[in-house]
């Protein structure tokens, strides 16, 4: 990812996330503009996602939120390997609520092809009765990209994007895998400012 889309982001995300306390997971917003509204949900589904993260590998660290009237429904982050995906999650936490009037947040495309184990997501919200998606990030996979997008808007789901460059941000490691198919490798130090390094006891530079 260039510096410059780097420059883009909201204040309080980076490749390493989001700071969970920049804003109140809890607050309900009160008749705020459209795109300010999306921009508040898709910044919860991206907290949401952050509950995944050391649960969700080898599949991305997802995360979607339910919304009707300013509320929030429901909400769902990736399970452990072969268990329910983040929008199974928030709809299977939604209950049996009628969802007509509803959007779903999530921060990659939904599933559109096989589903892994638990079958397609694109096919569980068309089933829903959710009329509008709103997406943070493309999901660039092989067997998935573009299909849960086409799965939805055949069904005649209104499908927008939000925060689509912190969404990326978020699943940078995923999305440079499925493009380069080239790990992400962080590495963290701390040197001296003329360049030694010591061990952890202090003895050695």
């Amino acid at each position: 990812m260039s510096s410059n889309r780097l420059a883009l982001l909201e204040s309080g995300f980076g490749l390493g996330g989001y700071i969970p306390r920049a804003i109140d997971s809890k607050a309900v917003p009160s008749h705020i503009p459209k795109a300010e509204h999306d921009r508040y949900w898709m910044a919860q589904a991206l907290l949401e996602a952050m509950e995944a993260i050391g649960r969700s590998s080898p599949n991305p660290s997802v995360g979607s939120v339910i919304v009707e009237a300013e509320e929030c429904l429901s909400r769902g982050s990736t399970q452990v390997y072969g268990s329910y995906h983040a929008e199974r999650m928030a709809l299977t936490a939604a209950g049996d609520r009628n969802l007509a009037s509803s959007e779903c947040y999530v921060t990659l495309e939904p599933c559109g092809g096989t589903g892994g184990k638990q079958g397609p997501c694109a096919d569980l919200i068309v089933s829903s009765g959710i009329k509008r998606v709103v997406i943070g990030s493309s999901d660039p996979h092989i067997k998935a990209a573009g299909l849960g997008v086409e799965k939805l808007k055949a069904a005649g789901i209104t499908i927008d994007r939000a925060m689509s460059n912190e969404a990326a941000a978020w699943h940078f490691p995923f999305l440079a895998y499925q493009q380069k198919q080239k790990p992400i490798l962080i590495g963290k130090w701390a040197q001296t400012l003329d360049g030694h390094l010591a061990d952890d006891q202090g003895k050695s530079q």
